[in-house]
């Protein structure tokens, strides 16, 4: 069976009529919820929002306010730190702060002797 736009609506909570709408942006030739979505679609769909996602946009109200939404940009020599590149800088700020604790005790330990 098929995937078609209605249920990829559904499968991702939005309105069919958005979906249609962003997968137009996105130069998708798809035009009601009865046409079929294939992975290639798909691809396109996400790399589109993606992209959009990375661009600067704002929105002006008529009150006057202003909404600036500046994405997510990487720079080129900004790699994202990836999960155990965190968890190395946790164990390694931990096992500082362990031994600095240590060495005040022994301080403390020397003062109360004294």
């Amino acid at each position: 069976m098929a995937l078609t736009v209605k249920d990829f609506s559904k499968t991702l909570k939005i309105s069919e009529s958005a979906l249609l709408e962003r997968m137009q942006n996105a130069g998708l030739s798809h035009k009601s919820g009865s046409d079929e979505i294939t992975p290639a679609d798909k691809s396109a769909l996400l790399k589109s929002l993606k992209n959009r996602k990375s661009q600067t946009s704002s929105v002006s109200s008529d009150s006057g306010i202003k909404v600036v939404s500046k994405g997510k940009n990487i720079g080129d020599g900004d790699a994202p730190k990836s999960y155990s590149d965190n968890i190395e800088a946790k164990r390694a700020a931990a096992s500082e702060q362990l031994k600095s604790s240590k060495k005040n005790a022994k301080i403390r330990l020397k003062k109360r002797l004294d």
